[in-house]
């Protein structure tokens, strides 16, 4: 079976400067040729982009009941992940 990549709901920000690819295949042209990336309902900014594999077929992944979840739309990933970031810690934190 091919290496498949699917990408749903994602938020890509490219940088200023630089490579504005998503996706990177690393290999001979063979070996890449082997690679199958598909992109649904992604958010592309600052000229991000994801270089969609033509004409092959989206593998649906095998979860079972319980590993089958909702994905949310992208337009709300900055809202979900605000608070992020890094937890602060110390030693007289812990309960």
């Amino acid at each position: 079976m091919k290496p498949s990549l699917k990408s749903e709901a994602n938020l890509f920000v490219a940088p200023t400067i630089g490579n504005k690819e998503v996706t990177w295949r690393k290999g001979n042209d063979k070996s890449e040729d082997r690679w199958n990336f598909h992109s649904t309902r992604d958010i592309f900014e600052n000229g991000a982009s994801f270089d969609v594999t033509k004409g092959r077929g989206v593998q649906k992944p095998n979860y079972s009941k319980e590993q089958n979840f909702t994905v949310v739309d992208a337009k709300f990933l900055r809202l979900l992940t605000r608070s992020l970031g890094v937890l602060r810690y110390n030693k007289n934190s812990i309960y």
